[in-house]
C-alpha cells in the first residue's frame, strides 16, 4: 500500500481519483488546493508520498524542483454543478 497524494478542486474527476486510488488498495492523501505550495509539499513528504495527482488548473509550478515526488496532472470540468454519473459509482469497490 502506498500514501498517494490528491489535489484538486471538487469535481467528477477528482472523485474517479479518489476511487481510482483506492481501488488500487492506496491510501489517498488529500491535500487542500488553497494552501501554500511550500506547505503541501511538505504535507505530502511527511505523510511519504512519492506520487501525487494534481489538477492541471492548479499545478502551476508546484512540481518545480521537486524530485522525490511525482506529479501527474489530470483534468478537470468545473464549469457547473452536476450529479456524479452512474459509470463512476460503478468504479467504486468496497475494500
Amino acid at each position: 500500500m502506498s500514501r498517494v497524494g490528491l489535489i484538486g478542486d471538487n469535481s467528477i474527476e477528482y472523485i474517479e481519483k479518489l476511487i481510482e486510488i483506492w481501488n488500487n488498495g492506496d491510501c489517498a492523501v488529500m491535500i487542500d488546493w488553497r494552501i501554500p505550495h511550500n506547505t503541501a509539499i511538505e504535507m505530502m513528504r511527511d505523510a511519504s508520498v512519492d506520487k501525487c495527482y494534481i489538477d492541471k488548473q492548479l499545478a502551476g509550478q508546484i512540481n518545480e524542483g521537486i524530485s522525490d515526488i511525482e506529479f501527474i496532472q489530470f483534468e478537470s470540468d468545473k464549469s457547473s454543478a452536476r450529479l456524479v454519473p452512474e459509470d463512476v459509482y460503478q468504479k467504486f469497490s468496497s475494500n
